[in-house]
């Protein structure tokens, strides 16, 4: 409740270093600017209602759904101990930014730990974000979207998915150990430099997995223990030499128009 009300009175909140249990949605502005000290975690109770259905997209953060939001978080973690939701479903559009910051989850059950969605957008810069949920990162927006040095790891599913995305771009995507890391389903405009990934249990099929998109160009990707770096469907492309043990594989440019 008193971090809300810091949210309802001011624009700029700054969350000194420390733990900040909460129970419930905080709710953001559009125009919110808010700073903490790296160590500043804002932790989701564990029995925190409408948070404990596996597949509930009940969110930690609510982030208002406007293209136009100059929303800015930085120097935060953002903690669920619960069963269920996720930490955000961004719908800030691509004047707001996440810098520095950090989301993780420690449910088996929780389906996803966060989305971008709608007209959501901006820049997600240094976003480490483990957990071990069923997928990582969801992305459906229409952007523009800019990730650089985004790390999403140790999920149970799929790192990052794209389905029906738009105008995004990726520099630096790093993963580890995920059974699947990138996949993209019918997506356009999508350019993803230099991602890299290791799995040190088990041989993946593929870094990236693409399926009826557009405009899509993958530059400078590298993974440890896998079979291909990339395959296409429906043509059946697959780019990277075949690498099914611990060898490094690489690709350096794939483009599809």
């Amino acid at each position: 409740v008193a971090v809300q009300r810091a949210l309802d009175e001011c624009r700029e909140v700054f969350f000194p270093e420390g733990t900040y249990l909460v129970r419930d949605t905080l709710r953001l502005k559009p125009n919110h600017r808010l700073f903490g000290e790296m160590w500043s975690v804002i932790d989701l109770a564990a029995d925190s209602a409408g948070f404990q259905e596996p597949s509930s997209r009940k969110p930690l953060l609510y982030i208002p759904d406007d293209p136009d939001a100059a929303l800015t978080l930085c120097h935060l973690r953002f903690h669920l101990q619960s069963p269920g939701g996720i930490a955000f479903d961004w719908r800030a559009g691509e004047w707001s930014m996440l810098i520095d910051s950090t989301t993780y989850t420690e449910s088996r059950t929780q389906e996803l730990n966060w989305r971008i969605s709608g007209r959501g957008g901006g820049l997600f810069e240094n976003a480490w974000n483990p957990g071990v949920s069923g997928d990582g990162l969801e992305i459906t927006s229409t952007g523009p979207t800019w990730l650089y040095a985004v790390q999403q790891e140790h999920y149970r599913g799929t790192a990052v998915i794209l389905r029906g995305a738009r105008n995004l771009v990726a520099l630096g995507l790093q993963f580890e150990t995920s059974p699947r890391y990138v996949l993209i389903e019918d997506s356009e405009d999508i350019t993803i430099f230099q991602t890299i990934a290791g799995n040190w249990t088990a041989p993946v099929p593929a870094m990236i997995e693409v399926s009826d998109s557009r405009n899509v160009a993958l530059l400078n990707s590298g993974i440890t223990n896998c079979e291909a770096v990339i395959r296409e469907q429906p043509h059946g492309w697959i780019a990277g030499p075949s690498s099914p043990d611990r060898s490094f594989a690489y690709w350096p440019v794939w483009i599809a128009r």
